[in-house]
């Protein structure tokens, strides 16, 4: 018998029993105040588990959730049977669902013991902009990521943070040769959400996307970003409906060829910063998983960035240093209590692991090249 089934069963008995007595009564009022408590467990659908060399957070996510409660059912969700992370053995089960039409239909039918982690920004958008606000889906409302979306110049003053200087293109040749002649070579062109790369200033210059005679009139969903020398570290965050649960910081050690966490170092809050991020959570209303990306320079100022809207993809190294932040927001948002970890370390590293592919997606595996 399912959680929903079960609950649902429950509170109906007691209710049409006999609602005069008190026994019954209080019996009802017990169900309707926890009725977690009569679900065998809860169903945590992780959509995003594709774990390329730039993987997303879902595959860490599983870990850090199967470690804090081993009973609970663990659902990959990617729109390809391609995806690598369906295999991941921590998974209960897998659903693939092709299209955003699906995946809509199949969040509208969350069972109340069923919540949603998503770990792709552009799917969170999306969500956000087309389904109605839920509790079980766990992620920020669109309101809070229009507020953050980059350059998220008030989000770095709220927290006491330099923003990089960065313009808005397409725009006039006046203007970009303005910022680029106070800009170090070379600079970030970066999208609203996601996507990053250097370019030279001669590129810059040269390509006709990046001026308009008229900017007012096209969208600007890129913009340039001045370079920052320093090092990166990152500020990792779980709330639960406007409420603070807790976080961690990252700093980065060793890096892919693409700047990817590949190791690094991780520390707690101090009582400074625990007190920026209540305000940002409660000011935001901030609801599940989110990471700030920081450069520190020389002098230690510190640079916002970006602004995540969901855990970051080395999130179990987290976990394994002794903060489970994915396992704090589930049982925030499910009422279960999570195992307390054995703290390991205080640092962690990738590796390379190979998995047995389940033998109905053999079919799909392709020759590619991975980078």
């Amino acid at each position: 018998m399912t959680g929903r089934t079960r609950c649902s069963t429950l509170t109906e008995w007691f209710f049409c029993k006999n609602p005069s007595s008190h026994r019954e009564a209080r019996y009802f009022i017990l169900v309707i105040a926890m009725p977690t408590a009569f679900c065998r467990n809860f169903r945590a659908l992780i959509l995003g588990v594709e774990s390329s060399p730039d993987p997303y957070s879902g595959v860490g996510i599983a870990c850090s959730l199967r470690s804090a409660f081993p009973s609970c059912e663990l659902v990959a969700v990617d729109r390809s049977p391609q995806s690598s992370g369906l295999n991941w053995p921590d998974f209960d089960e897998y659903i693939v669902l092709p299209t955003r039409r699906h995946l809509a239909r199949r969040c509208a039918d969350l069972a109340p013991c069923e919540y949603l982690l998503p770990c792709d920004d552009e799917e969170i958008y999306w969500l956000a902009a087309n389904l109605r606000n839920s509790k079980r889906l766990l992620m920020p409302n669109l309101r809070c990521l229009r507020q953050i979306r980059k350059p998220a110049n008030e989000v770095a003053r709220l927290l006491a943070a330099e923003a990089p200087r960065s313009l808005l293109v397409p725009t006039n040749q006046k203007r970009l040769e303005r910022f680029l002649k106070k800009s170090d070579v070379p600079v970030w062109r970066k999208g609203r959400v996601t996507g990053a790369e250097r370019v030279s200033h001669r590129r810059v210059l040269s390509g006709n996307e990046f001026i308009t005679a008229n900017s007012r009139n096209y969208i600007k969903g890129e913009l340039l970003q001045a370079h920052v020398e320093g090092s990166l570290e990152v500020l990792s965050f779980a709330a639960y409906r406007g409420h603070f649960l807790n976080a961690l910081w990252m700093k980065k050690r060793g890096v892919t060829s693409r700047g990817k966490t590949w190791s690094g170092v991780v520390t707690g809050l101090s009582a400074e910063w625990r007190s920026r991020l209540e305000s940002f959570v409660r000011r935001f209303s901030w609801h599940g998983g989110g990471a700030f990306e920081f450069i520190r320079d020389r002098e230690t100022r510190l640079w916002l960035i970006d602004v995540n809207p969901r855990f970051p993809a080395w999130i179990h190294g987290a976990t394994l240093c002794g903060t489970n932040l994915p396992a704090e927001l589930l049982s925030a948002a499910s009422g279960w209590q999570a195992l307390v970890g054995t703290h390991k370390s205080k640092a962690f590293s990738r590796v390379i692991v190979e998995v047995a592919v389940r033998s109905e997606l053999e079919p799909h595996l392709r020759s590619q090249v991975v980078d």
